[in-house]
């Protein structure tokens, strides 16, 4: 994290994205969800911008163990978390 921050084109990058956000177009039929890591120490749900304007219906969860990369820290959770999503589906 050190070296990412202090690398040369930290602060340009933050500033690009700062402004970035869900912009509503097209309703979206499909379920989303948004998951945070239990463990992640950089993208903390109390921190994130903007979960207000999510899609109506987009359902918010934690990945049990899992980091900043929880494909990596716990896979079985989020292939779980997946398959929850999913089955909100409407079917064809």
């Amino acid at each position: 994290v050190r070296a990412m921050a202090g690398a040369s084109g930290f602060d340009a990058t933050m500033k690009a994205t700062e402004p970035r956000c869900y912009r509503a177009g097209k309703p979206i039929d499909a379920p989303v969800t948004v998951a945070f890591g239990s463990h992640d120490r950089l993208l903390l749900p109390r921190r994130s911008r903007h979960l207000d304007e999510l899609p109506p219906g987009t359902h918010l969860g934690e990945l049990p163990g899992g980091g900043h990369v929880p494909m990596a820290d716990n896979p079985g959770a989020v292939a779980a978390l997946i398959i929850a999503t999913t089955e909100r589906a409407d079917p064809f």
